[in-house]
């Protein structure tokens, strides 16, 4: 016989079993109990178990005895009958018998009735679970947790440990947490984790739950592990969009429409620099952007929030309720089912640029020079203004589909080829760096005109291309030159 004097005083300071609560409860002295835990005497096997029912513990824990109970002896019907009196002549009555005989077999039903009930339940739920007794070894398991374990069948795992299944580090730990229950007392309730087994390829919502006697003596524990591993793995999925999206600088929102009107679900980090608004006020008063907008535009909105065809768009006044500002904001829509979401952006510079885009554009087709823009390496014309087809006397769609070729085999008039050569090798020097010149050229009209021009010509980026930029003065009035192919 042995007793366990380290695993005593472990579960002693863990459950924080006083030695004097554990003293008085058997009747000894301090100088007894500290002479057991420090393994100086070795308790009698009775006194082994009334130290175990008094710290609420198996004897098996902190000893090498079990705690099976010895079956009587006596034969089964004086087992039985104890409990009864003989007649006067000394014989039991049958009626007795027959009477334990029934209940025994109504018993036994019962407990098969019983069986059965909790076999469908634990093996009709996803949910894992497994009941340990007090040595820690297995008893009961489900068939999810069995296939979690190894792909086991049957009662496999029956009386197994942890390190049967798991690597040493999840059995350790699964093992150490499992007796703190039973020791404690104290319930495990939902602790996110790894499920043993799964080599951290799966989480689950992990409870553990000390099982006890009708006399509130630890007997077991009862594990239950719910797979959040797809839960885990969408949240992960939705955090990185939700970073990616609040740092996008345009507002972006979700919601959606149902019988009680609009429920803001989600709505970027970039809703608060636009507007003014924080997105919190967004959840409480879906409609909020309409109590900020500029009254000119109220009736605009409240019309496009009522739209029912998609995408829509509508650009509209906001004045920010963080420094009164006015700024004009583009908001385009779009469906699918009955979730909503939209695409909101500052577009206060371009609406104040428009007009000055809308003067230049004037001012560009009425021009006295003659402009055109073209792609230097294709040579295909990106823009000609209204002067230039004037001086040219020529229609816009075939100086388009003709392009720089065009011009110098149908416009410019150069016998000798000079002023072509020249205009070729200023072409390559555009190419290969940023460039400047001018030159002086004549041209044949279609009616056989001659007219004489001058040409400032230089390196721009066009719609991301780097263009040619070609700005052309009729000078043939009132001018003569020297040289007409001569540069200047």
């Amino acid at each position: 016989m042995q007793i366990y004097t380290k695993k005593l005083k472990e579960i002693r300071e863990k459950t924080g079993i006083s030695v004097k609560y554990i003293v008085n409860k058997l009747n000894i002295s301090r100088k007894t109990y500290w002479n057991w835990e420090n393994g100086k005497i070795v308790p009698t096997g009775k006194r082994i178990r009334e130290l175990a029912r008094a710290m609420n513990i198996s004897v098996s824990m902190i000893s090498n005895l079990d705690d099976n109970r010895k079956i009587s002896e006596k034969p089964i019907d004086e087992t039985l009958c104890l409990e009864f009196h003989k007649d006067d002549e000394g014989y039991y009555n049958e009626n007795i018998f027959t009477s334990i005989k029934d209940s025994l077999s109504i018993l036994q039903k019962k407990q098969l009735y019983n069986s059965a009930i909790i076999n469908v339940l634990m093996n009709s739920t996803n949910v894992m679970f497994y009941v340990k007794d007090l040595d820690l070894k297995y008893i009961l398991a489900n068939k999810v947790f069995i296939k979690t374990l190894s792909n086991l069948n049957g009662n496999q795992y029956f009386e197994k440990i942890d390190r049967d299944f798991f690597t040493r580090a999840e059995a350790k730990k699964n093992t150490e947490e499992d007796m703190n229950v039973m020791i404690t007392g104290r319930p495990v309730l939902n602790r996110e984790g790894c499920i043993p087994g799964t080599r951290k390829k799966r989480f689950g919502l992990i409870s553990k739950f000390p099982l006890k006697d009708e006399n509130s003596k630890t007997m077991g524990i009862l594990a239950t592990f719910i797979d959040i591993t797809t839960m885990k793995t969408e949240e992960k999925k939705r955090k990185t969009l939700e970073f990616i999206i609040n740092n996008i600088n345009q507002v972006i929102g979700f919601w959606e429409t149902g019988f009680i009107g609009k429920e803001e679900i989600f709505i970027n980090a970039a809703v608060e620099k636009v507007t003014g608004i924080k997105a919190e006020e967004f959840y409480k008063d879906p409609f909020i952007i309409e109590k900020h907008c500029h009254p000119d535009f109220v009736n605009a909105l409240k019309e496009y929030n009522n739209i029912q065809h998609y995408p829509k768009q509508l650009d509209y006044k906001l004045i920010r309720p963080t420094d009164k500002a006015e700024r004009w904001i583009r908001q385009i829509s779009y469906k699918k089912g009955s979730l909503r979401f939209g695409i909101g952006y500052d577009i206060t510079e371009e609406k104040n640029n428009e007009d000055i885009k809308d003067l230049l554009k004037i001012y560009m087709d009425i021009a006295k020079p003659g402009i055109s823009i073209a792609n230097i390496k294709t040579g295909e014309y990106l823009y000609i203004n209204n002067t230039r087809l004037e001086i040219y006397g020529r229609n816009r769609k075939e100086m388009i589909n003709g392009g720089f070729q065009f011009f110098l085999n149908n416009c410019l008039y150069d016998k000798e080829r000079k002023c072509y050569d020249r205009l070729i090798s200023i072409r390559q020097q555009l190419l290969q760096n940023p460039f400047h010149t001018n030159i002086n050229y004549q041209i044949m009209k279609p009616d056989g005109q001659l007219r004489s021009i001058h040409c400032e010509i230089s390196t721009a980026r066009f719609k991301g291309k780097v263009c040619s930029l070609y700005v052309e003065y009729d000078i043939t009035e009132g001018n003569c030159f020297s040289e007409i192919f001569s540069s200047e």
